[in-house]
């Protein structure tokens, strides 16, 4: 058995009743909170918590953790979520569980980088338990060496929904147990996908909890947000459910970048990043008609106008299960003609659209594209096989520089046979600058 596949098959095992498993991490609505949330099986095991500090296996502090669960997928398990207080530029030290019952995880790490003038952050999307294994192989040895300081998780985590309906809560199961190396060690920030939408988005909304803005609406407010971070604004937005104007979510855009890009904002975060799941963007050929040409069309009458108001840098989507990069782009009409194409990465003033689905799930990668140029004159770069990877994004005040990684090669639809072939090969690589 390959090394890869070993991991794939360890990681994969149900821990011992009780014990926390599938523990992840995320940032808040508020400055300096961190969310911690995990699952455990067997018998209910009330009085979780989380014990952190700033020295190794020393926790000085603990927070009380909520319990919680729910049936979709025929999830048996008990849902455990709480906040840490943690404070700007330094690293933490956590375990999760019940100490006096001796159910305590395994001590993770992070740092918190509220204000940093530098971070990196890993980015991808469309990442399932199958074909994914030099993914997250290589992304959990990564983090856990302290290489990141935030994940971009663009949709479609687990394809869950590609399963047997009404027992497919075990593949998001496995799935956050595969993940844990890396979700558990920087803050673990994520959008909806479609492949979420099963059961009306419960396993996203139980598992997932993301930062809340105070003025969405119940039904709306787990599925949109922003956040500021190191040098970055982050917008974050859900295709999955209506942007257009008017809208909840196109008000909320409008009255953040607005915020965002003002003088003395951006001053202190040069940087402004959206992402959602779905391209504005894309040169697919398997979809060229519906996505491509219609939905990108759609999407991109909603909110490019804003977009460019704001100097948005950087879009960042997946859903086609393959990588392409634009140049800075905007004004194109529903056939990709009359854009405006900036070949140049120095203080643009359109944003480059990223499309990072290739993660590896089920449905395998698409080596589809549009051959012919003129079609899709935004476009930048494609890569062309059945490739899996992963984006590393390196932003400092004044540069903003992206580095696409394969992580396995052969990952066909509906097969689980990808090889770690090129794992950790560097595929694309460009710097966005600024003010020199």
């Amino acid at each position: 058995m390959s090394v890869l596949l070993l991991v794939q098959h360890i990681i994969a095992i149900q821990s011992l009743p009780g014990m926390p498993e599938q523990i992840h991490i995320a940032l808040t609505e508020n400055e300096g909170e961190m969310r911690a949330t995990w699952s455990t099986f067997g018998a209910p095991t009330p009085g979780n918590q989380i014990y952190y500090g700033i020295k190794q296996n020393t926790y000085k502090y603990n927070a009380t953790a909520t319990a919680y669960t729910y049936t979709d997928g025929d999830f048996t398990g008990e849902m455990h979520t709480g906040l840490m207080k943690v404070t700007d530029g330094k690293r933490y030290y956590f375990a999760v569980g019940n100490e006096d019952q001796g159910l305590l995880s395994k001590e993770h790490t992070f740092e918190y980088k509220k204000s940093a003038s530098e971070i990196k952050f890993l980015s991808y999307g469309d990442m399932g338990v199958k074909n994914s294994v030099g993914s997250v192989a290589l992304m959990n040895k990564r983090a856990l060496a302290k290489e990141y300081d935030l994940t971009v998780n663009v949709g479609d985590t687990s394809y869950a929904d590609d399963y047997e309906a009404g027992h497919n809560a075990k593949i998001f199961d496995q799935h956050f147990r595969n993940i844990e190396g890396h979700a558990a060690s920087q803050p673990f920030m994520v959008v909806a996908g479609n492949h979420e939408a099963q059961y009306h988005f419960a396993g996203f909304k139980n598992r997932l909890p993301m930062p809340k803005v105070d003025t969405a609406t119940s039904a709306l407010a787990p599925f949109y947000y922003s956040f500021d971070y190191g040098p970055v604004h982050f917008v974050v937005y859900s295709s999955e459910h209506p942007f257009s104007k008017g809208s909840e979510q196109w008000d909320f855009i409008n009255r953040d970048l607005q915020a965002a890009s003002a003088p003395a904002a951006r001053a202190a975060r040069p940087w402004i990043v959206v992402w959602s799941h779905r391209p504005l963007y894309c040169s697919d050929l398997m979809t060229w008609e519906d996505r491509c040409l219609h939905e990108a069309t759609e999407y991109r009458a909603n909110i490019e106008a804003m977009l460019l108001a704001a100097k948005v840098d950087l879009h960042i989507s997946g859903h086609n299960h393959q990588y392409e990069r634009s140049w800075p782009v905007s004004g194109c009409n529903k056939d990709y003609q009359g854009c405006t194409v900036t070949k140049s990465y120095h203080n643009p003033t359109q944003p480059v659209h990223i499309v990072n689905g290739a993660g590896g799930d089920v449905e395998g990668i698409d080596n589809s594209w549009i051959k012919d140029d003129t079609k899709v004159p935004f476009r930048a770069f494609n890569d062309i096989g059945f490739h899996t990877g992963f984006a590393e994004v390196s932003v400092n005040m004044t540069a903003l520089h992206w580095q696409f990684f394969y992580s396995g090669d052969g990952a066909f639809p509906f097969q689980n046979v990808t090889r770690p072939l090129k794992a950790g090969e560097l595929v694309d690589d460009f710097v966005i600058t600024k003010g020199m």
